[in-house]
């Protein structure tokens, strides 16, 4: 395989772990926050099966399909909010 043909997958598993670490970044101060009832309580859902914020951590950190999900989702929110705060900013 020549080194041009791997770099698109190359580059997006860079922007993944930036990402990843934005994420668990964004993360840690809610998880500190939380009491330890708090901590096994679930907290998001993704179809049928739900996550306590300590399972999120996991999912995030193993890179699993789970762990990628929350990390897009947590993408998204951050640009809607940097789009909404750009737009009050602007008036």
């Amino acid at each position: 395989m020549s080194k041009k043909s791997r770099e698109p997958k190359d580059e997006l598993e860079e922007e993944f772990e930036v990402e990843k670490q934005l994420a668990l970044d964004e993360l840690r101060p809610w998880i500190e926050a939380l009491s330890e009832e708090e901590l096994n309580e679930p907290q998001m859902s993704v179809g049928p099966k739900t996550f306590t914020p300590l399972q999120i951590v996991r999912e995030i950190e193993g890179s699993t399909e789970y762990g990628r999900l929350f990390v897009r989702r947590l993408s998204l929110q951050r640009i809607e909010l940097a789009s909404r705060k750009e737009k009050t900013d602007e008036c």
